[in-house]
């Protein structure tokens, strides 16, 4: 798809066991240049986390989304991805409070 102005990706992940290795997220334009968003390393706990990061916009240039999961080599790891949305303007978690004086 194509960013012309930024754009909130939002997903919820599960990440749990003691053979946990990176849940990450990147972006890939046009020219093949991939840019590293976000990445979490190891046991999270049980539970699911939200994850928000602000695409910013790259003009005409069509980008991909590329979701990667990795694990060790034990069956006792298990990391699970849902809910991805796509949102029109910067995420709330990357917007600055701001502070009158």
């Amino acid at each position: 798809f194509f960013v012309t102005s930024d754009l909130c990706l939002s997903l919820w992940y599960y990440m749990y066991g003691e053979d946990i290795d990176t849940l990450s997220i990147s972006l890939k334009d046009g020219p093949g240049q991939v840019t590293s968003l976000a990445s979490i390393s190891g046991n999270q706990g049980q539970g699911w986390h939200k994850l928000e990061t602000t695409l910013t916009s790259s003009g005409s240039t069509k980008v991909e989304v590329i979701i990667r999961a990795s694990t060790g080599t034990s069956v006792l790891s298990d990391i699970a991805v849902d809910d991805i949305s796509v949102t029109d303007g910067r995420c709330a978690s990357d917007i600055d409070d701001c502070v009158s004086s």
